[in-house]
């Protein structure tokens, strides 16, 4: 079942320095730890694994934790992609009273990169009053989730008062304005999807987190190759560090031996 993205952003992300490989193919990305409840940290892994640029130097921590959370949402797109598989793929249940389906829909995640922008965002608030505001980072992502951040806190800490006069406890409105302004400069965070189910033929609209769903995705195909990589040693008694250097075909080639004749192959 194909859809369509509502609002989608067409335009891919203009070539930088740094180039990104597929995550779950090299030893070291075992070293990682991938967990959707940590995703200011899992990302900051993901991306030291998997950029690079042309003198084959990974971004440091610091680096990336000044990186906007849209940069760094637009580069696990591209490690995504550098797997090659097409489209994404996302498993959802049908929302309507007595039918409750499973079933699969597909999305361009390639249509979903762009050239984010960092520069800083200018809104009004409920009176009319511009309004500026920094791009949140990685640095403020993992901060919020450690601590736990009010949202009036964290909408405080990103508005601009030197030059606004804004004051310091943002009210209601100003929050919802700046909410806004910041969908508007990344809307891949929230991917609104326009579907209809295969069985009961009810339309409806699902929200996608984006970042969530990647996260998921990495952590899910960690865990595969570590189930394969356990398998392989205990039936043919191999250390890990030789099988996660083996290609995922041959990997494959002798789990499907051990299946069908119940023992390690010869």
């Amino acid at each position: 079942m194909s859809i369509h993205l509502a609002d989608r952003v067409a335009e891919l992300s203009q070539p930088g320095i740094w180039s990104a490989r597929a995550f779950a193919t090299q030893p070291v990305d075992l070293e990682q730890l991938i967990d959707p409840a940590a995703p200011a940290a899992s990302i900051d892994a993901l991306l030291c694994a998997c950029l690079h640029d042309v003198h084959g130097r990974a971004p440091g921590k610091g680096e990336l934790g000044a990186w906007s959370v849209a940069r760094r949402l637009d580069w696990l797109v591209a490690i995504r992609l550098a797997v090659g598989e097409a489209p994404e793929r996302i498993a959802l249940t049908c929302p309507h009273a007595g039918c409750a389906a499973r079933f699969e829909v597909e999305f361009d995640l390639a249509a979903c990169r762009r050239p984010p922008a960092d520069a800083p965002i200018e809104f009004a608030d409920a009176n009319g009053t511009p309004i500026r505001a920094r791009t949140p980072t990685g640095t403020d992502h993992a901060r919020w989730h450690r601590e736990c951040t009010p949202l009036q806190s964290a909408a405080a800490s990103l508005l601009d008062r030197a030059d606004t006069g804004t004051p310091e406890a943002p009210d209601d409105d100003t929050i919802d304005a700046l909410n806004r302004a910041l969908a508007q400069r990344d809307p891949l965070r929230e991917l609104p999807l326009d579907l209809a189910c295969p069985d009961c033929g009810g339309t409806g609209r699902h929200v996608l987190n984006l970042e969530v769903h990647l996260l998921q995705v990495f952590a899910q195909a960690q865990r595969r190759w570590l189930v394969e990589i356990g398998m392989l040693a205990r039936a043919c008694h191999w250390r890990e560090a030789d099988i996660a250097t083996m290609p995922a075909w041959r990997r494959a080639f002798y789990l499907d031996r051990i299946g069908k004749a119940g023992q390690a192959p010869a």
